[in-house]
């Protein structure tokens, strides 16, 4: 949100012809006050961006002979963090949630896809289907097996994001290390349905990675 006062279109020109004889009345009357939304540091740069082109366009507009004022006169005072942190907020924090979720979901992959397409092609599959066993209990003991595997990919990824590279979790960790073992076994469940219509390890990881890249 922007804020103006009353008289901030006298204050403006009285402050770019007094330069640094205005006073501290002049000054804080030429002030454009910025609410900014900084949940999102793509937002609150568009924001400023956007606000700091427009004074420039005014600026010359208004004193096409004196280039020297842009230098001298920027007036925008942020004066309150309406959502997110006042702290200054690195392109690398607002991704990492986006990437450390991608990157559990498509971690169990080549478990899965190589595990389950090697027991179909040395008909292991087919021998425990003769012995007894019905497809469901197949299925649940494949995905058993991937979950402890996933258990120890969270807690990988985990140590590398928040250790090794030292990006801040401002949450909880437990409810961090639960969201993304959900979204692992949601992972492990689409690399499962994959792997039960392909034959080859290729074809699995062909048509998987396919289908993300076209979602």
């Amino acid at each position: 949100m922007v804020s103006l006062p009353n008289n901030y279109s006298e204050s403006l020109q009285q402050r770019i012809r007094d330069h640094i004889y205005s006073t501290n009345e002049t000054i804080e009357e030429s002030n454009l006050f910025l609410y900014l939304d900084n949940s999102s540091p793509i937002i609150s740069y568009t924001i400023i961006k956007s606000v700091l082109n427009s004074l420039k366009k005014l600026i010359e507009n208004s004193f096409p002979n004196d280039k020297s004022i842009l230098q001298s006169i920027t007036p925008i005072e942020i004066t309150e963090v309406v959502y997110g942190s006042a702290d200054q907020i690195s392109m690398t924090e607002y991704f990492a949630p986006g990437i450390l979720m991608a990157t559990i979901f498509i971690a169990p992959w080549p478990f899965v896809l190589f595990s389950i397409t090697k027991e179909k092609k040395i008909k292991f599959l087919a021998r425990s289907l003769i012995s007894g066993a019905n497809s469901l209990e197949v299925l649940f003991a494949n995905l058993f097996l991937q979950m402890i595997i996933l258990f120890s990919q969270v807690l990988v990824l985990m140590f590398t994001t928040f250790v090794i590279w030292k990006i801040p979790n401002a949450g909880n960790y437990f409810l961090t290390a639960s969201i993304l073992y959900t979204i692992g076994v949601v992972g492990i469940l689409f690399a499962i349905i994959i792997t039960y219509i392909c034959y080859s390890e290729g074809e699995a990881f062909i048509i998987s990675f396919s289908i993300i890249i076209g979602i």
